[in-house]
């Protein structure tokens, strides 16, 4: 799947069948989002188009790109950033000007991390780590 996301003519070069690979992806994110709306359903006890409406499908999407798209972790933080952020703004504002707060919360977190919030986090533990030492070579002792 990287392959094909980063060059797909390199991938179908070294024989991945791109139609065959993208097909599978296909069912199987289709069979998992069945399972979790069957579950979602039963949990509910009623199937009503109301029960996603457009702020809901946003406030997914903006979990995932603030959190950080293509890594596990990522929709995990995001889901718990902008989960608990309007249990927390609740008593202090209207749920409508809740929008403007996580509209800026994302901006400040898409400004300073582009990535997202882990892979973000990652890179930064990777610069503050410090760096191997070097080996340099000894000379040959000549007899």
């Amino acid at each position: 799947m990287r392959g094909l996301k980063e060059n797909e003519s390199l991938a179908l070069s070294v024989g991945i069948n791109a139609t065959r690979t993208l097909t599978v992806a296909a069912v199987i994110s289709a069979a998992m989002a069945g399972a979790a709306g069957s579950l979602y359903a039963h949990y509910l006890r009623i199937i009503d188009p109301e029960v996603f409406a457009f702020t809901t499908t946003v406030s997914m999407v903006i979990m995932v790109v603030a959190g950080g798209k293509g890594t596990l972790m990522g929709p995990v933080v995001g889901g718990l950033i902008f989960g608990l952020l309007p249990v927390a703004l609740r008593p202090v504002m209207a749920p409508e000007a809740q929008w403007i707060v996580y509209g800026l919360v994302l901006i400040g977190i898409l400004f300073v991390m582009p990535r997202g919030i882990v892979p973000g986090l990652a890179a930064l533990l990777a610069r503050r780590r410090p760096a191997a030492p070097v080996l340099e070579a000894s000379p040959m002792v000549q007899r």
